[in-house]
């Protein structure tokens, strides 16, 4: 299989029309329409679903597009890392958990080389780890109690304090300090994450069952989307939302909740010129700071 059919099947993928496709790949449709016939042809399936009114994917072509775009991304930033420069140059791909702390892992890349580019993709570790066993990304951004003995890590000098975000009509509003007794009958909306659960009732000192939740979310807005239209009070990390000028407000927990970080890679992997130099500056980033 050519990478160039792969990058034929993504672009028309992604137009859903082969007259926009192969006018983007500037070559003619019947060509196009033949590549594609023998790629199924190749794989033993049918990729598009063909009528009147145009093409659109197949449960095998919706599966195949996913994957086929992961290849492309790993070969064409492989290539850019491989390029000769006078400088270091090349794309540094992160996912990981929303913090804010991230400005001291993202200030890292570019100081001094302003050719590298980064591309940070949000979720938790549940999304995120396997986008790092696959090589999609080059490093993860965890937090809490994930397994982290299959990969190299640098534990982050920091803690993140957790808050709970309610509406300002919510008689919680009117509190300085949340406890787990104040949020006894609330319905509570927690972060989908695996291990949130057991994170969670470390600090309430029972069984989250003995809460009602009434949802999850993977990225927080749309948890605040959740607290606004009333589903209830959203626990979640602080320094992460602004809510001035908004219905809703914040307020923090009491005892403390804190949660700390690690960016992790995995073992055994050559790592790219630009990636070397991140761990480098990252770990300089650190130490300076631990020294504050």
């Amino acid at each position: 299989m050519e990478l160039r059919v792969l990058e034929y099947f993504v672009t028309t993928a992604t137009e859903m029309s082969m007259t926009k496709a192969a006018q983007r790949l500037h070559i003619t449709q019947p060509t196009l329409s033949i590549q594609l016939r023998d790629l199924e042809d190749e794989l033993g399936t049918i990729l598009f679903e063909r009528t009147n009114r145009g093409i659109s994917l197949t449960q095998d072509g919706e599966y195949f597009f996913s994957k086929a775009k992961d290849i492309l991304t790993i070969v064409n930033d492989t290539v850019s890392n491989l390029q000769s420069t006078d400088d270091v140059a090349g794309p540094i791909n992160i996912g990981g958990a929303e913090t804010y702390h991230n400005e001291l892992i993202l200030k890292s890349i570019r100081i001094d080389h302003p050719r590298i580019s980064c591309h940070y993709v949000s979720g938790n570790a549940n999304q995120t780890m396997p986008l790092l066993d696959s090589g999609v990304i080059d490093f993860a951004v965890v937090m809490g109690h994930v397994d982290k003995s299959k990969y190299n890590h640098i534990d982050l000098p920091y803690e993140d304090h957790f808050i709970l975000i309610t509406k300002k009509d919510n008689p919680l509003a009117q509190l300085s300090t949340i406890t787990k007794d104040d949020i006894e009958k609330e319905p509570l909306i927690t972060s989908g994450q695996s291990h949130v659960d057991t994170f969670l009732e470390s600090w309430l000192g029972q069984s989250i069952d003995s809460y009602e939740i009434s949802g999850t979310y993977t990225l927080i807005n749309n948890g605040l989307f959740m607290v606004k239209a009333g589903l209830g009070s959203a626990i979640a990390i602080d320094g992460l939302v602004n809510t001035e000028g908004t219905d809703l407000c914040t307020i923090p927990l009491s005892p403390t909740l804190t949660v700390n970080s690690s960016i992790i890679w995995r073992k055994n992997q050559a790592l790219s010129q630009a990636s070397q130099l991140f761990l480098d500056t990252l770990q300089e980033e650190i130490s300076n700071y631990s020294k504050e």
